[in-house]
């Protein structure tokens, strides 16, 4: 088994976080970030890469109820 790789990255703005519960970070596909990596704090899982261009990336958080749909429509794809 291979380690996951880890990418550092800041938020770099959000989309009403206190309603969608999502955020964008400064990293997307020309750094090897993937539609449904998880996001980490360090520690905790806190979302989920949602959508992403070259330069950027939307998370939705694990609180969001977005990231239920969006878990599910992952898990029924990798099926």
């Amino acid at each position: 088994p291979t380690a996951p790789i880890s990418i550092g990255a800041s938020i770099i703005g959000d989309k009403n976080l206190l309603l969608n519960k999502s955020f964008v970070i400064n990293k997307g596909s020309l750094n090897g970030v993937n539609i449904g990596n998880y996001v980490i704090d360090g520690v905790n899982v806190i979302g989920r890469i949602k959508s992403i261009t070259n330069y950027n990336a939307e998370v939705v958080t694990v609180t969001s109820s977005d990231c239920d749909e969006f878990l599910y429509r992952i898990r029924k794809a990798e099926s």
